[in-house]
């Protein structure tokens, strides 16, 4: 699974796995945002968001052979359902009974103006860059905790 804030990163660890699994002959299947996130974008129901996780586990680890590659699946549906991350223990067993492991990335800090501005290089007053930026750091705290709050032992 590939966690993370927008802009760090999760892309560009995506595009280089495509190459080194592809480059080494193994099969995979990278389930992106468009599957993940997109149909729940304004869901605040956590057992909603536990269904759907564990809907489209079942259905991948079921269908698909190889390794497979989440974008955004596990903890930015807690943090977006204000949930608790015990909420989720359908799918999070689902993921451990699979041998399942985090890639959660991170921005630093003095690193998040310059991101922002990649979202939308048109005209940002600093005056909303600041507000973005309050945002992100919230939401990077609570994805740092959640991270170290899952079973998984390698993130």
């Amino acid at each position: 699974m590939l966690e993370g804030i927008a802009t760090s990163g999760k892309t560009s660890v995506k595009n280089e796995l495509e190459k080194i699994l592809t480059r080494r002959g193994l099969d995979y299947t990278f389930i992106g945002e468009e599957e993940t996130l997109m149909p729940l974008l304004q869901n605040t129901d956590p057992v909603t968001a536990n269904d759907h996780i564990t809907g489209l586990l079942n259905r991948y680890l079921s269908s698909s052979k190889g390794i497979l590659i989440f974008d955004r699946l596990y903890l930015t549906h807690i943090w977006r359902t204000r949930a608790h991350i015990e909420d989720f223990t359908e799918s999070a067993s689902l993921l451990l009974e699979n041998s399942a492991q985090i890639c959660f990335l991170e921005i630093p800090n003095n690193k998040l103006e310059e991101r922002i501005l990649w979202l939308n290089p048109i005209e940002m007053t600093s005056g909303i860059i600041m507000l973005i930026q309050k945002e992100i750091l919230k939401r990077k705290s609570l994805d740092t905790i959640l991270a170290n709050r899952t079973s998984y032992s390698n993130y």
